[in-house]
């Protein structure tokens, strides 16, 4: 195991999970603990645990475009959560294989999800089957620039991903993340693949 490894490991594994979340997360949820927001459609994950069920809907705020004001909120009976940022799923998963942790990290940078995270901006690099589409490129663009699928290693009770993702400024990077069995997540490394690269954006993020 590479040193970087370890010590982004050993770092997290020393945190609890309350301590992995942004120090001003709890309270955003606590606040917004209420009934009454309209839910537009459920957001499927398969490492939902005791009940809960994600949901896409408006949230404090509406507008144009719709996607730049929507909000993921998790819902069990009477409780309903705004989840806001990436370290938000822990406590309401629990990642039990690779293909979950990929599927979890997946919804902070899918075209269809990215937008409900406010802490992440960055889409999923993927290889056009036909005409490219929004977060995608043609299979001439994806060789050349030696991207792969994404590769997950499991070490303990952490996930750790490998993959590509483009930023708002058409750059594209190799990164990796850490995903814990309770959903706590953490970005640890990147480097820096293409200045420039020929994909279509949202236009909300």
């Amino acid at each position: 195991m590479r040193s970087w490894l370890l010590s982004a490991v050993a770092l997290a594994a020393c945190e609890s999970p309350a301590e992995r979340r942004d120090p001003g997360e709890a309270a955003r949820i606590a606040n917004h603990a209420l009934l009454g927001y309209e839910k537009e459609r459920p957001v499927p994950l398969s490492s939902l645990i005791d009940g809960w069920q994600l949901y896409e809907g408006e949230g404090e705020l509406t507008g144009v475009p719709r996607e730049a004001f929507a909000r993921l909120f998790a819902v069990r009976g009477d409780e309903e959560h705004i989840l806001y940022r990436t370290t938000s799923l822990a406590g309401y998963v629990r990642i039990r294989t690779p293909e979950q942790a990929l599927e979890m990290v997946r919804l902070f940078s899918s075209v269809e999800t990215g937008y409900l995270f406010e802490d992440f901006g960055e889409v999923e690099i993927r290889m056009a089957a036909g005409e490219p589409e929004l977060g995608e490129i043609t299979e001439e663009e994806y060789r050349r620039l030696g991207i792969a699928a994404p590769t997950v290693t499991r070490h303990g009770s952490w996930f750790v991903i490998t993959r590509c993702l483009a930023d708002e400024h058409h750059q594209a990077w190799r990164v990796r993340e850490l995903v814990h069995e309770d959903g706590s997540y953490r970005l640890t490394d990147r480097v820096l693949v293409a200045e420039v690269v020929d994909i279509a954006l949202p236009g909300y993020w």
